[in-house]
């Protein structure tokens, strides 16, 4: 089979552009038919980008076979019947001309709309036209006219895309209670804190790109960082001491020849602001772990013995210095409504457990 086109039949390109582009407008078509069913949220979000996407590939498609056809003869309709052949060659060009205005007025649509163009997640398209700033004022000023004004509509300030803020190379710290959440708010509302790991973020209709493990307050309009902040000296001192606490207990349960287990309150502690790792394959200094195996304390790239944590006190308060607040979300989603427990150490290493009312308020309280 040929690649152009003769006098009596399509050639293979010409015949792959017809076939492909069948399959692509057939599935989009049906896309767009199901789009209304699609429950609100980021599958919803998704299928639009999907659909939008898909417009602008059939846009190209039909202009590469445009300019394709150009340098092809065309094959011969055989018929000897006059108005057959018109009508054929209509219908042909009237397909040319949907396929081209319809994806091309669906991208001015969302351009006038404020809602950008992103083609599957790659590069996002110029807007076609200006968003209609002029028709929404005429419609506001025809609507406040109205004696009694009954339709409501809902809108937003503001998407609420997060700032980042660095001084001397550090990002700010966002000030959360009383300016981006209520006191009652950081207490009682699940997801307030979201932690993200899928590289988005559904937020007021939209799905916006954000770094994988960074955690994020969401509340209403607002969608900001929340920076990870390194342990400070009172921190880590208390640290030390669960850390120690925990080395203490399963030496003694070795010399007593009991099972070997790991305190799981005060785990459930390290594993609430640390990486907790069952293994020895700690690499950053947010990781940690306790080997029961090999009665090792593992911090980042670092090993200690767990009969030797006092004699390493000043070198694993350094690696504890260097590590970051992590947020687990675990305690965020499912652990929600449980009390959480916070473990606090003084110089002599005695540990005094704090109660809070969730792990939420702790993270933002600290």
């Amino acid at each position: 089979m040929s690649l152009k086109n003769t006098i009596d039949s399509y050639g293979l390109i010409s015949k792959s552009f017809h076939w492909i582009m069948a399959f692509i407008i057939i599935a989009n078509f049906i896309l767009g038919f199901f789009l209304d069913d699609i429950p609100v949220g980021p599958y919803k979000l998704l299928a639009f980008g999907i659909h939008k996407s898909t417009g602008i590939l059939v846009l190209g498609a039909i202009i590469l076979r445009i300019v394709w056809k150009g340098f092809n003869q065309t094959p011969m309709i055989l018929s000897s019947n006059r108005a057959f052949v018109i009508l054929a060659k209509s219908l042909h060009h009237l397909f040319y001309l949907m396929f081209f205005v319809i994806p091309v007025s669906g991208w001015a649509y969302s351009s006038a709309a404020g809602r950008a163009v992103n083609f599957y997640g790659l590069f996002t398209l110029p807007d076609l036209v200006e968003k209609n700033q002029l028709g929404y004022k005429a419609f506001r000023e025809d609507y406040f006219k109205k004696e009694n004004p009954t339709t409501p509509y809902s809108f937003v300030l503001s998407r609420g895309i997060a700032i980042k803020n660095e001084i001397d190379g550090q990002r700010e710290s966002n000030h959360v209670e009383g300016i981006l959440a209520t006191q009652e708010e950081i207490k009682e509302i699940q997801g307030l804190i979201t932690l993200n790991t899928t590289e988005t973020i559904s937020h007021n209709g939209e799905l916006l790109k954000f770094p994988k493990g960074v955690p994020i307050i969401k509340n209403s309009d607002v969608l900001e960082f929340l920076n990870n902040r390194k342990f400070n000296n009172k921190e880590a001192n208390s640290i030390f001491y669960v850390i120690k606490s925990i080395a203490d207990d399963i030496i003694s349960q070795s010399k007593k020849g009991n099972e070997v287990t790991i305190n799981k309150k005060l785990s459930r502690f390290l594993d609430s602001i640390f990486y907790w790792k069952s293994k020895s394959d700690t690499k950053t200094p947010n990781q940690i772990g306790i080997d029961t195996q090999s009665f090792y304390f593992n911090i980042g790239k670092n090993s200690y013995p767990l009969s030797q944590i006092e004699e390493n006190k000043e070198n694993i308060l350094n690696d504890i210095k260097e590590a970051y607040l992590s947020v687990n979300n675990k305690g965020l989603t499912q652990n929600f409504n449980e009390p959480f427990t916070e473990y606090v150490a003084d110089n002599t290493g005695n540990i005094t457990p704090i109660e809070w009312k969730n792990y939420q308020i702790y993270l933002l309280s600290s």
